[in-house]
Parts: C-alpha cells; structure tokens; sequence
C-alpha cells in the first residue's frame, strides 16, 4: 500500500439507500483518534517523503489536537 500517512489511507463511498462504504486497509484507528503516522512504505527509506508531505500540508494549524508521530 502507497499512502503516505495510515489516516489518509480512507475512502468513502455513498451506495443505494443512503447507505456508505468504507474502504480503510491501515484502518480507522489513527483517523478517530487524531493521530498522523507513516504508512508501512514510508517509514525507514522513504520516511523523509512523509515528513516533508508533513511540513507542507501544515495540519497541526487547522486540527490542533493531533498527534503527529
């Protein structure tokens, strides 16, 4: 899997009868509880593409409780 970051690896999608699906193959652990870490193919060697996508996304200003790990 090739998301940077465990919370963003979530899709969502609205079937028939208002009914979702959801689609979260590092789970949805880290997204309910505000916590950014690396996906397992950007930790060791490629661990410097997520925390540059860290630095440039910015997301401690507009959600202040996360835990950035």
């Amino acid at each position: 899997m090739a998301w940077p970051e465990t919370a963003t690896a979530v899709a969502v999608r609205l079937l028939e009868n208002d009914l979702i699906e959801i689609a979260a193959p590092l789970g949805l652990e880290d997204l309910c509880e505000l916590v950014v870490r690396p996906g397992p193919n950007f930790q060791a060697g490629k661990r410097q593409i997520y925390l540059d996508r860290l630095h440039s996304k910015n997301w401690q200003v507009t959600w202040p409780k996360l835990t950035l790990i």
